[in-house]
């Protein structure tokens, strides 16, 4: 009848566009970094610069890149850098700000994008 006809192509229409979905999906890398540059002043230590270098592992452009520094007790703080790599390019990604720290901080990177692995 029409209607299996109908629910077998809208089926067929579904894995089509979802196994295409997973063939553009990405993963992206930490290459170098982060690396920070602190002060020690008068009013404590700071973070006065971070940057990372990031590679596109993946045969598909990554879009909407958001590389975010994890400093310390929750403290997020979005990286300067390109908002698409393209398949196995390369990036830096940065920020010059003052970010008061605490001794011993470690920094880690996350990233996000609309097409990363989750």
């Amino acid at each position: 009848s029409w209607i299996t006809n109908s629910i077998l192509v809208a089926l067929i229409f579904f894995v089509v566009v979802f196994s295409l979905q997973a063939d553009e999906l990405v993963r992206l890398r930490a290459i170098e970094g982060p690396v920070g540059t602190w002060e020690n002043s008068s009013n404590g230590l700071s973070l006065t610069k971070a940057t990372v270098r990031v590679k596109n592992t993946s045969a598909a452009t990554a879009h909407n890149i958001q590389v975010i520094l994890k400093v310390f007790r929750g403290k997020e703080v979005a990286l300067r850098g390109p908002v698409v790599l393209e398949k196995y390019q390369e990036a830096d990604f940065s920020i010059n700000s003052k970010i008061p720290v605490t001794a011993g901080t470690r920094l880690s990177v996350r990233f996000k994008c609309d097409n990363c692995r989750k």
